[in-house]
């Protein structure tokens, strides 16, 4: 209350749309608490809050919208189904993103477990090009890049929706789309940014039947100086905590953030733009560590070994880290950002780790 996991004491502690209770708020709570929670005087209650539709944008509304070709319709006890299903963008000339956010159809958010979608185009010298776009599940809002930053998309690129359905006992007809925000047409921002699906560690994951905090790592190494702005974790029902750290060239380990997990809550963690580290190209950053389920999540499934079977339900996990990159020629500032904790040295080949917190099975219920 408000939804917002990451832990306050580790690592980065300033994010940009922070909704969490401050601590002065939170002893408000504890004294009213302790005083019996007596009623005001309901004159001065607040009007209750309208929240608004699934169906508003985040974004504002979409510059450019491009969805499925056709519906797709989700029989009510199908199973699970993922699809690759590709449209055209319809751009005639190379823009650059500002915001983007991708939804399901009016009605059809229940049966949408998440969507990933992605671009293709071809280079001038007849190589393939693209890369990420935007991810969709459940409690997770658009994406609205912080100033002076971009994501380029180009003419005649085709989207893919990689689309990941379950049913929910009745027949729901789904028409994904993807809304678009620009810069002006031939605007080209000061910074690029990109997101990589990172550290995915699916056939290492091994979790015996009623353990508990049980751990997985993954690893990713950068191919470049970054400075990362922001990380969202993916895991499914069975997880529970993930972290985030980079190693060092000489072997310092940094946590940049851990966050607690709630299926319901797929949130973007953006660090605020004076507290987003800077780290060096080299060996390695995401780590993920699986951790228990917890006990009392009304959703966990029965006690049961879960190893290297694509069960999406259980026990996937994977980390998604947005990083801005300076355009060809250019060199990331080195007052750009800073670490979180202990040194940063940007200028030389390092290793740097993300580590994410894992996903257990839940111990057996007793008796």
């Amino acid at each position: 209350m408000p939804p917002w996991f990451i832990e306050r004491n580790v690592g980065v502690r300033r994010f940009k749309e922070d909704p969490s209770l401050s601590d002065a708020e939170i002893a408000a709570i504890g004294r009213w608490v302790d005083a019996g929670a007596p009623r005001g005087n309901p004159a001065d209650a607040p009007p209750p809050i309208e929240l608004e539709p699934l169906e508003e944008w985040r974004i504002g509304t979409p510059e450019w919208i491009v969805e499925l070709p056709e519906p797709v319709v989700v029989g009510a006890v199908d199973a699970d189904r993922w699809l690759d299903i590709w449209a055209d963008s319809r751009l005639t000339t190379d823009r650059y993103i500002k915001a983007v956010e991708t939804k399901p159809s009016p009605g059809a958010h229940r049966v949408v477990h998440h969507v990933a979608t992605s671009m293709t185009w071809e280079e001038e010298d007849g190589e393939e090009g693209g890369g990420f776009l935007n991810e969709y599940a459940m409690g997770k809002n658009g994406d609205i890049f912080p100033d002076g930053t971009g994501r380029l998309i180009r003419a005649g690129t085709q989207i893919r929706f990689n689309m990941h359905y379950s049913s929910v006992g009745e027949e729901i007809a789904d028409r994904t789309r993807v809304g678009l925000q620009f810069y002006p047409e031939g605007h080209v921002p000061e910074r690029v940014l990109i997101s990589r699906h990172v550290g995915d560690s699916f056939d290492t994951l091994d979790i015996p039947a009623g353990a508990d905090n049980v751990r997985s790592d993954g690893y990713y190494v950068l191919p470049e100086a970054t400075q990362v702005t922001g990380f969202q974790p993916h895991m499914h029902i069975r997880g529970k905590r993930m972290c985030v750290e980079a190693i060092h060239p000489d072997g310092l380990i940094e946590t940049l953030s851990c966050t607690g997990h709630n299926f319901g809550w797929h949130i973007v963690y953006n660090y605020a733009d004076d507290e987003a580290p800077l780290l060096p190209r080299g060996h390695h950053p995401p780590r993920h560590r699986l951790a228990r389920q917890h006990r009392r999540q009304p959703l966990q499934p029965r006690p049961q070994e879960l190893g290297g079977v694509r069960q999406p339900v259980d026990r996937r996990h994977e980390l998604r880290v947005d990083e801005l990159l300076p355009h060809a020629g250019r060199h990331l500032p080195a007052a750009a950002g800073r670490a979180t904790a202990g040194r940063q040295r940007v200028g030389r080949r390092a290793p740097c780790r993300f580590s994410t917190a894992v996903i257990g099975s839940r111990a057996a219920r007793s008796a």
